[in-house]
């Protein structure tokens, strides 16, 4: 990491007025938590020379009016993940320091004391699976939890998936009466929760409904009386719906979205099936590079295809692929994401078998990332080719995913200059997010509209900013278009 002052190495003969800063427990901590405001405070009231706000523009490569937003409060969150961290590494700092210890939370009454997760090998076994649902399902995480699962950790917790020995082989022995309809109705409910997903996002209510389901499989499995073919057939269901959890928890940006992926993982791999496992390391990988962590999502993404090797299903592969893609284009890895992507397109097969729950890969999907990831890249032109073609290639159930892509082709035609072509794709995509429940997607019409912040007088963006101030608040939107 170089810093943006001088232009050393840091760590080695930084000797510029923010080294002293860096070890600063204050400034640390604000980092880790992504305070970017209370940085700059610190930065700018305890730094010899004093700094000035052109300094600081200089040095995070934000403007010094967005310098300006943050120091006084005005502007509490910088919601582009990508912006933050480059703005921290300028500073010689990273949002994953300090490393903060796991605490186990206090168990209730009724609870046995709880292990945290991933501490030993038999955390992969039925056990560790159980203790880790019980864990997420019990227990809202501190923020030392959320933060212990950031980057190089939750890294490491997916290589020990890809290491862990595989379960014990069973015999198959006849089936209890009724264990099959009971499975088949069970991983219908999930398959009815993921398509109401997929059309609405994840709303509070969706994710009451499906925090019940999986309290229940949770007791069920806990229960025990089963089969060990009915075990496994109950531990994949109830991997399939931890890992919905925990994607609807990523869409709602509650914070123990990992946590509950790191479950589902746990769970699909006491159920036998590194697929399931591989398609909740691409949760995985979404949380990280959406938060900035490009390189992560990619070690994750490739340690699931290593894994799998031949056993990966076409979509399988795919699927990682292009999560792969998205972490490098978010590290700025132009080469290793265009190699991930052109494999991704080589491998799709529309026509070849896949799991229920990849529903999502299909046309739309492989062109919308692969846009995405262009624009994250730089590359608008592309990326508005790629935006073109998924909102015509997705299924039309998949509504939150037309919106995004819509919201992509309009960001791309501000990054060409074509504002007022960019004012109705952003209609277009307002038509469809005003339906959903997704904090995500909520997301990306504020960046969508700072992009057009430049271009504040314009009747287009005008309308813009007044048709999304009941998704954005009023007091944001005037903050971005001020």
């Amino acid at each position: 990491m170089l810093c943006g002052y001088c232009g050393v190495m840091v760590g080695l003969e930084c000797c510029c007025p923010l080294a002293p800063m860096r070890s600063d427990p204050r400034v640390r901590e604000a980092a880790a938590r992504g305070d970017l405001g209370t940085v700059l405070r610190q930065v700018r009231a305890n730094t010899t020379p004093r700094l000035t706000q052109k300094d600081l523009a200089t040095i995070t490569g934000l403007s010094q009016g967005s310098i300006s937003r943050l120091e006084s409060g005005r502007h509490l969150l910088l919601s582009d993940a990508r912006k933050l961290r480059r703005a921290l590494e300028g500073l010689g700092l990273s949002p994953s320091d300090p490393a903060p210890v796991v605490e186990v939370p206090r168990p209730s009454r009724e609870a046995a004391p709880v292990a945290p997760l991933g501490v030993d090998q038999t955390s992969w076994e039925i056990g560790g699976a159980m203790r880790a649902l019980s864990t997420v399902l019990e227990y809202g995480p501190t923020r030392r939890q959320v933060m212990s699962l950031a980057g190089a950790a939750a890294v490491g917790q997916v290589t020990q998936w890809a290491l862990a020995e595989d379960p014990p082989a069973h015999a198959t022995e006849a089936q209890e009466p009724g264990g099959d309809a009971l499975v088949r109705r069970l991983a219908d409910s999930v398959n009815h929760l993921r398509m109401a997903d997929a059309q609405g996002g994840a709303s509070p209510a969706l994710r009451a409904l499906g925090q019940t389901q999986l309290e229940f499989l949770h007791q069920l499995l806990r229960n025990g009386g089963h089969g060990a073919t009915q075990q496994r057939q109950l531990l994949r269901v109830t991997a399939e719906l931890a890992g919905q959890m925990g994607w609807m928890a990523v869409d709602a940006g509650e914070d123990r979205a990992p946590h509950m992926l790191l479950a589902a993982l746990r769970t699909a791999h006491a159920a036998d099936d590194p697929i399931l496992g591989a398609g909740i390391i691409s949760y995985l990988a979404v949380h990280a590079y959406s938060q900035g962590q490009g390189r992560e999502a990619a070690l994750m993404a490739s340690t699931a295809l290593h894994r799998l090797g031949t056993q990966a299903p076409p979509a399988v592969r795919c699927m990682l692929l292009i999560r792969q893609a998205r972490g490098h284009a978010v590290a700025g890895q132009e080469r290793q994401a265009r190699t991930a992507l052109e494999e991704a397109f080589t491998v799709f097969d529309p026509q070849a078998p896949a799991p229920r729950w990849l529903y999502w890969v299909d046309t739309g999907e492989l062109h919308g990332q692969a846009g995405s990831a262009l624009y994250e890249l730089g590359h608008a032109e592309e990326a508005l080719g790629h935006a073109e073609r998924a909102v015509v290639g997705y299924r039309p159930e998949c509504v939150r995913n037309q919106a995004s892509a819509q919201l992509r082709a309009a960001r791309s035609l501000v990054g060409m200059g074509e504002v007022d072509q960019a004012c109705v794709r952003a209609h277009q995509a307002l038509d469809q997010v005003e339906e959903l429940n997704s904090v995500r997607t909520t997301g990306q019409v504020g960046t969508l509209l700072e992009d057009l912040a430049p271009y504040a007088d314009r009747p287009g963006v005008v309308e813009i900013g007044e048709r999304v101030v009941p998704i954005l608040g009023s007091q944001e939107v005037a903050r971005v278009l001020a």
